[in-house]
């Protein structure tokens, strides 16, 4: 069974825990606590456009392999693993990244 991760989850997965975000998106700090929440013009998890592109360039130059399309729609879990993986860390160090950033994932196959 996959599980879908919102572009917010992807973030945390990929780039930097929750606190940090709202910095690198070049809004207020406790800002990305706020993109957890829906409101009436984006979906819980979405991030905002213009702390996205920060946030984008962001990972882009430090070559963590993020794309748009994460910022956008988010992705499947095996596809942030895989990420993971590419970068060295075996299963074990990414089910212990995924959980330190408040985001363990793993779905039992029912």
């Amino acid at each position: 069974m996959s599980r879908h991760l919102t572009p917010l989850d992807v973030c945390i997965a990929l780039i930097a825990p929750l606190k940090d975000l709202g910095e690198i998106g070049g809004v207020n700090q406790k800002s990305a606590y706020n993109w957890r929440v829906g409101s009436g013009w984006r979906a819980a998890g979405d991030i905002p456009p213009v702390a996205a592109r920060r946030i984008l360039a962001h990972a882009e130059a430090l070559g963590l392999g993020v794309e748009p399309r994460h910022l956008l729609c988010g992705a499947q879990l095996p596809d942030v693993e895989a990420i993971l993986a590419r970068r060295g860390m075996s299963d074990g160090d990414i089910a212990r990244h995924l959980m330190v950033r408040g985001l363990s994932l793993k779905v039992a196959a029912e």
